[in-house]
């Protein structure tokens, strides 16, 4: 196993502002690099200094209008092929492009990070490992041009070996240009994933792919462990051994190694299956000797998991030979406050929210996940769709391919992989069943073990106007080991019947839009109400959840799990922000959770909105969520009555008279009381309540909330509130803050946030102990340390 370095820490960042003589020659010469940020000898002392991940795209201000916009609106008509038209054209795609992306700026960037290599790992091999770069990145080294890498989502490898000066500083620039993109959504800019420094020892264990037989009769398993070893001097020896999820030995295995593929097996009985409730690992380690019991040249260790999977056309999806319906989320990379820079700890802060929920599935969607994100969903068991990028056979774009495969492969969670994304024109040219074989094909010789689909769209596209239809996406759809359907519910039951012999799912499928905790729409501030019958998308939730339930459905992807930068609706400006999620930027739960909540758990849940607040005697409907049989609703202690709960998870219960007070909304199941929820009128903010609702490593993530003088949470009177932070090193840091508002532009790393509809989060990071302080003018400030939570109210 290769000397694996952290080195995300020590980086320099600063806009690309640099206007003076450029390089003599571009990249054709070396030590021609005098004049800018790429020269070693280049003045980067009042840079800002950085820790990765770090997306500098979201620390921009939001603007209104492009610089594209700008340049278009200020250029001569001629200059768009002499027309008029042309320019409104050109003015449009600009606009689109920059509204899409969250209206955030898209400018150029520069990294620099000076570092020393010992003088022993001269000859050894040398690897800069990228997990991912936005984008289009050049990566220049001590006077020498190494190499360019366009695509912002897939990882790369830099070979320094060369061009490294061993003993002395190396000084290190990368420029990164995200003005193109490659979606139609937020993608930040910058080194926002982590970056490792590889040393490779002469011989050594290379690429590993790791996968088993599960016999689940015998409780037993055959482990082929499939190992690239390179380096190697006559008479090496390989050995393997295996240890079960408490660490004891479950098997062994050696070989003489040869240079290039080597293929164990090893017998494993009594297995511990990897399961979404139980996710066990265990772990493989390989060991490189010189020769049988001699001296050991690598190491390679790698966590997996025991079991299987299998899509049937019939009943849908099945974990170690039992059916599972995939409860399913699409995922974007964007949390508030940091952008798409997040850390393993705040996936794993998101993905516990939505376990929480009952989902039990994601989709890395539209592009391969972070490893980080892999390795948070083998611990938690959830379930993982991994989702490549570009749809396209293309050299450059099979590389990416194979990159993703190579990442996920070895990871239990991953169940599904998918080649594209409503390739509207794509899927019904002649060339799209084409590129979909050679995709097919390129990750099969790689890994054999999973099921291939694509999220196939039945919308309007330049083929075949105004809609494809089954027809027209068979030519690819029939290649797939699993169809995937994004939308459509409608065209389900007809698929199913053409092609009762292949599986489908739905890759993705609406779920309740609406801004938290609003519920009144305000376009003006980009607010959409949950309650707004008007809205064309108004709980199309529990319709899709329902069409879901036949058997043949292996489950759904609802779009999204959380908000995310960029493509607001459907309010474009002020908004920043998508209002998809079932959860906000920040993770707090918005009403349809609950929805989610009472569908996809078992345990009986009741949820009512909109906030118990209104003008005394005002007529008004309240809306429940709930998998209870019958509820009942009462206010100020009088009964209304009960109602039957329709199949469909929700009911409105309208005609209700406003009067200030307590609303109970209570759920009975064969008979006795099962769940309530009460809801109360609130008064002024009296008090500030900052709860930490995670330690995760070195992130914490902290939920202050306004208060009344009774405790009870208050939904409509939000303040500024300024967090602070100390700890006994000095090097607690703020990550980030936010507050869910979809319209919100206060800076991403601002210490001052007000909140919204009460709430608002604070993204800290520290090695131990912290302190945190949160002020919200007259009202008493809340401290936090190390305790669980800590109040403070006037």
């Amino acid at each position: 196993m290769p000397i694996s370095i952290d080195f995300n820490g020590g980086w320099k960042y600063q806009p690309d502002t640099y206007t003076g003589p450029r390089n003599q020659w571009g990249a054709a010469k070396a030590a021609r690099f005098r004049q800018g940020p790429e020269a070693p000898d280049f003045y980067d002392g009042d840079w800002q200094e950085v820790t990765l991940p770090h997306d500098y795209r979201i620390g921009e201000e939001p603007v209104e209008e492009s610089e594209w916009e700008k340049s278009i609106l200020a250029a001569d008509p001629e200059a768009y092929a002499g027309s008029e038209g042309d320019r409104d054209f050109a003015l449009q795609i600009a606009r689109m492009f920059h509204t899409n992306g969250g209206y955030f700026p898209r400018r150029p960037g520069w990294y620099r990070k000076h570092f020393r290599l010992d003088a022993a790992n001269a000859g050894s091999k040398v690897i800069l490992r990228f997990e991912g770069v936005f984008r289009h990145c050049s990566i220049y080294l001590n006077h020498f041009f190494i190499m360019r890498h366009e695509s912002g989502y897939a990882g790369f490898d830099c070979d320094i070996s060369d061009f490294a000066a061993y003993g002395s500083e190396n000084v290190l620039a990368i420029r990164v240009d995200p003005g193109q993109p490659e979606g139609w959504f937020y993608e930040g800019a910058g080194l926002y994933r982590p970056v490792r420094l590889m040393i490779y020892p002469p011989a050594h264990i290379g690429e590993t792919f790791i996968y088993a037989d599960i016999r689940h009769a015998e409780r037993s398993a055959v482990l082929h462990i499939e190992t690239d070893c390179g380096g190697l001097p006559v008479g090496c020896a390989l050995e393997a051994a295996v240890y079960d999820p408490s660490g004891q030995k479950a098997g062994e295995a050696v070989i003489t190694a040869a240079e290039g593929m080597n293929r164990l097996q090893i017998e494993l009985k009594d297995i511990f299956l990897w399961e979404t409730g139980a996710p066990r690992l265990y772990e493989a380690g390989l060991t490189l000797r010189d020769g049988p019991g001699g001296n050991v040249l690598d190491e390679y260790r790698q966590k997996f998991g025991l079991r299987s999977i299998r899509f049937d056309p019939e009943n849908g999806f099945f974990l170690n030979g039992k059916p599972l319906k995939l409860k399913g989320v699409c995922l974007h990379q964007h949390h508030a406050g940091v952008g798409a820079a997040l850390t393993g700890e705040l996936y794993e802060f998101r993905i516990r929210k939505l376990l929480e929920m009952g989902c039990n599935a994601i989709r890395t969607s539209h592009y391969p996940p972070a490893p980080e994100l892999l390795e948070v969903c083998d611990r938690l068991g959830m379930l993982v769709f991994e989702e490549n990028r570009l749809f396209s056979s293309a050299p450059e774009d099979l590389g990416q391919l194979r990159w993703m495969v190579h990442e996920g492969r070895n990871h239990p969670s991953v169940i599904l992989y998918g080649i594209g994304n409503e390739e509207g024109f794509a899927q019904v040219s002649e060339q799209g069943p084409r590129i979909a074989r050679t995709m097919i094909r390129t990750i099969s010789r790689l890994d054999p073990t999973r099921p291939i689909t694509m999220a196939l769209l039945l919308r309007q596209n330049p083929l075949k106007p105004p809609m494809a239809d089954i027809p027209d996406v068979a030519p690819i759809a029939k290649q797939l080991d699993v169809a995937g359907f994004n939308y459509h519910e409608e065209k389900w039951a007809e698929f199913h019947r053409q092609y009762p012999d292949l599986p489908m799912i739905g890759t993705e499928q609406t779920g309740i839009h609406a801004t938290r905790g609003c519920y009144r729409t305000c376009p003006e501030k980009a607010h959409l109400a949950i309650n707004d019958a008007s809205n064309e998308k108004y709980l199309w939730g529990p319709r899709i959840w329902k069409a879901a339930q036949v058997p043949y459905m292996s489950g759904i992807f609802v779009w999204t799990g959380f908000d995310y930068y960029g493509e607001p609706k459907p309010f474009p400006w002020p908004a920043i922000s998508s209002q998809f999620g079932i959860l906000d930027l920040c993770g707090f739960p918005k009403d349809s959770y609950y929805y989610y909540r009472s569908m996809w758990r078992e345990e009986p849940l009741i949820h009512t909105f909109p906030a118990w607040e209104g003008e005394p005697g005002e007529m008004r409907e309240q809306y429940i969520f709930s998998n209870c049989e019958e509820v009942e609703l009462r206010i100020n202690g009088t009964c209304l009555g009960r109602r039957v709960m329709p199949d469909t998870g929700y009911l409105i219960w309208p005609d209700l008279p406003y009067e200030p007070g307590k609303l109970e909304v209570i759920g009975y199941r064969q008979g006795p009381e099962a769940a309530r929820e009460e809801l109360y009128t609130a008064g002024p903010p009296a008090g500030l309540r900052l709860i930490r609702e995670a330690k995760i490593g070195k992130l914490s993530v902290y939920r202050a909330e306004l208060r009344d003088r009774e405790g009870h949470p208050v939904t409509a009177d939000d303040r500024w509130i300024r967090f602070e932070i100390e700890s006994p090193d000095g090097k607690a840091r703020i990550l980030g803050t936010g507050n869910g508002d979809p319209s919100d532009h206060t800076p991403a790393h601002s210490p001052e946030r007000r909140s919204f509809h009460g709430l608002a989060q604070l993204l800290t990071e520290s090695e131990g102990d912290a302190e945190v302080r949160a002020i919200c003018g007259d009202l008493t400030s809340a401290i936090r340390t190390e305790e669980p939570a800590v109040t403070a109210e006037n």
